[in-house]
């Protein structure tokens, strides 16, 4: 038994007690009396000395607080060097400053300052957060780790961050990020976008994308240049907004490859001059070779097709197609398609070419397509779907709360957009339709199981605008969750089923598998999955993650602002018989129709049919009717437009955004717009320091040969990689514009790379 008295204690205090029969035998000597000062000396100090070696046999000890510390967590503060930096108010002493605050605070709580690291990454016009992170998980550390990351966020080179980071978060490695303030203003060129190949003499499409940062507004000319030629200027530009895009539709001179250069001419503040302009290959190929089935000379589509592409057209069907890089068959009936020609489009298309197929009032429906060969190589079944008032369906929605989505979108706060959605489309729901809500983070949390909206309405709101955020994301445990509401339901889940999915998508790769599985087995069920993202700037793997799911559940993926198209989806409705029919693009993430910006023409008819169950649809009336609708077939691809030509029907379509549709639909059907050539390179432009890839189809091998501004060669070295397919990669350090020559003895062909 240990006692106590301050710091001071014994562990054996019992032995203490031994003291009090020493006592009492100092006692009784002394009360024998004959005590002289010599006997009284002798007496106390024998008593001390016994009393010393009872103390001694009780243990004393001194008790002290000490701190030891055994698992230390070792933090690493990573700087970002690059020069986007100096736009900030964050410099190299800040870092150290902060480096020495917490090394200080450090060594004073545990005595090992030496646990605190300082690194710099990054430098030039190269931000490398992922590349940095990626170097933290290879270091061997202490089981804790804690990194500080002082940067700007602007990762434009190497590993994706955020899925770096999420390695990290999996390996007990907790990541802060510290974003400096802005100081400076700056003007760029953010972005070039538009295809890659044109055919010869067509109108080609650029989008620019010119970026503005810091809090004034920003003041510029804009310049646009083909091969060192002024063709368009845009004066006196004002920008509030971080981004602003521009979309030209030009012309370029010749076959070959061509030059695009964009410029700013600032006004207003901006500090760094190497961002102003920014340039872009274009490879002008040779016209592909279409052929027109048509009894019709002069439609809209014709005259399409004539601007930009080597037409023959025919009003008879032929057996031999080959010559051709895609057929279109315009408004012809069935009867004209026989199994002799349907056989020879099918040989046709399995060999990698494409098959367009125009309605009007001899095709699909009108036309004797139901059942007939023609409807085999089709994406759709040539019948409309049996008309029927929309019944009640049962909708899960699942709404993600976890801790990224307290990042803002347009400053407001993601979970904030996410409950609004939520009860936005509630509102476009009937009474009678069920619903049920599960609120996610690493769990499913049911906040109402699928009940008669018109009885749960309110009180859902009301739980939705409650809603709090929770801890990390993942999708499988709600999924599950949401699978058992619908096996509980007995009553009113009769009809279509579907779970809506609300969320940034930031989930980790290797739990995604298990989300994908579960998403499947719903699909197996008859229950289809869509999804909208609420994503920011540092979320577009989440776009990548949603898609998938949505995909793989029978449903699509949607931005924000497109949340009403889900109306459209869920009603079912009856075909009204109308003058005019509102045109709208229904799956915008697809290659001809990621271009069409406010596409909404109308159209006086269509033909009436159903999308088979591996087809993709494009673009619909408001009824959800199919007007482009398209699917592989073999190594080839089909598109079925359901109106006509435009003589009677749907001239719209053909004027609206200078025709784009159809120059979509036609290179989508060719695929490469020169798979014909024995020799064909392929390559991409990159950013300075990237290493370019080179593509080259030849049945022999050739020679590559890279040539810079300067007229500067230099051999690429290549290898095989199939039959008739080669691969070189080289390192670009240099800003320019890099011509490419292949030859061979089959022949040559020519492409650029823009750094």
């Amino acid at each position: 038994m240990e006692f106590m008295f301050g710091n001071y204690g014994v562990e054996h205090a019992y032995l203490l007690l031994l003291i009090v029969p020493v006592m009492l035998a100092f006692y009784h000597y002394i009360r024998r009396g004959g005590m002289d000062r010599r006997r009284w000396f002798f007496l106390f100090s024998r008593f001390v000395l016994v009393s010393l070696i009872v103390i001694a046999l009780a243990s004393p000890f001194i008790a002290r607080t000490t701190h030891e510390f055994g698992d230390i967590t070792s933090i690493t503060i990573l700087f970002d060097q690059s020069e986007s930096m100096s736009m900030t108010s964050m410099d190299r002493d800040t870092a150290e400053r902060i480096y020495n605050e917490i090394r200080a605070l450090v060594g004073n709580l545990t005595g090992r300052p030496d646990s605190v690291d300082l690194r710099y990454f990054s430098t030039g016009n190269r931000t490398e957060i992922g590349n940095a992170l990626y170097q933290e998980t290879l270091r061997e550390s202490r089981k804790k780790n804690l990194i500080i990351l002082l940067s700007d966020g602007n990762n434009n080179y190497g590993r994706d961050a955020v899925d770096t980071a999420r390695v990290l978060g999996s390996s007990n490695t907790t990541v802060f990020a510290l974003i400096p303030d802005l100081a400076r203003e700056d003007i760029y060129i953010a972005g070039m976008d538009g295809d890659k190949k044109i055919p010869a003499n067509a109108d080609y499409t650029l989008k620019i994308d010119v970026g503005k940062v810091g809090k004034g507004r920003a003041e510029y000319n804009l310049n646009l240049r083909v091969d060192d030629n002024l063709i368009h200027i845009v004066n006196n530009v004002r920008q509030d907004e971080a981004i602003k895009s521009f979309r030209f539709s030009f012309s370029m001179n010749g076959e070959g490859v061509h030059k695009i250069t964009a410029s700013v001419k600032p006004k207003s503040g901006d500090y760094f001059k190497a961002n102003n302009e920014m340039i872009k290959s274009v490879d002008v190929v040779e016209r592909p070779d279409v052929l027109l089935v048509t009894d019709s000379g002069n439609s809209q589509l014709s005259s399409l097709l004539n601007e930009n592409y080597d037409v023959v057209m025919t009003d008879k069907p032929r057996q031999d197609f080959t010559k051709y890089d895609v057929v279109y068959l315009d408004n012809q009936p069935a009867d004209k398609l026989n199994r002799w020609v349907v056989n020879s489009l099918h040989n046709y298309i399995v060999d990698g070419n494409g098959l367009v197929v125009v309605g009007g009032d001899s095709a699909y429906e009108r036309g004797g397509y139901h059942n007939s060969y023609i409807e085999t190589l089709l994406p759709v079944i040539s019948t409309e779907p049996p008309e029927k008032k929309r019944k009640e369906i049962a909708i899960v929605f699942l709404l993600d709360r976890s801790e990224s989505l307290s990042y803002t979108i347009s400053e407001e706060t993601k979970i904030d957009v996410g409950k609004a959605l939520a009860i936005n489309i509630l509102n476009q729901l009937d009474k009678d339709d069920r619903v049920g809500f599960i609120a996610f983070d690493y769990y499913g949390h049911i906040i109402s199981p699928i009940l008669r909206l018109g009885d749960i309405r309110k009180d859902l709101e009301d739980r939705i605008y409650r809603l709090r955020l929770g801890e990390g994301t993942d999708f499988c445990d709600a999924l599950i969750k949401a699978d058992e509401l619908f096996d509980k339901c007995s009553e009113g889940c009769s009809g279509k089923k579907f779970v809506l999915i609300i969320s940034d998508g930031v989930i980790s790769d290797s739990r995604f598998p298990y989300a994908a599985e579960q998403v499947k087995t719903l699909k197996d069920k008859g229950i289809e999955t869509y999804a909208i993202g609420v994503i920011s700037a540092v979320d577009r793997p989440g776009v990548r993650y949603m898609m998938e799911l949505s995909d793989l559940g029978g449903g699509f993926y949607l931005k924000p602002e497109e949340y009403e198209r889900l109306k459209l989806e869920f009603e079912e409705e009856e075909k009204e018989e109308k003058d005019q029919y509102s045109v709208g693009v229904y799956n915008r993430y697809h290659f001809i129709t990621r271009d069409l910006v406010q596409f909404w023409p109308s159209i006086k008819e269509f033909n009436g049919v159903t999308e088979k169950s591996i087809s993709q649809v494009l673009v619909t009336t408001e009824g959800r009717m199919p007007i482009v609708t398209v699917w592989r077939f073999g190594l080839g691809r089909v598109v079925s437009l359901t109106t006509d030509n435009g003589l009677k029907w749907a001239p719209n379509i053909y004027y609206a955004n200078n025709g784009e549709l159809i120059s979509g639909i036609t290179n989508w059907a060719i695929g490469d717009l020169e798979k014909r050539k024995r020799v064909n390179i392929e390559t991409w432009d990159i950013k300075s320091g990237e290493e370019a890839g080179i593509l080259v189809k030849s049945e022999k091998e050739p020679t590559l040969i890279l040539q810079d501004e300067d007229g500067n060669r230099e051999e690429i070295t290549l290898k095989q990689i199939d039959v008739d397919m080669f691969s070189g990669r080289i390192a670009l350090e240099r800003e320019g514009f890099y011509r490419v020559k292949a030859v061979s003895s089959l022949g040559e062909d020519t492409d650029a790379i823009a750094v």
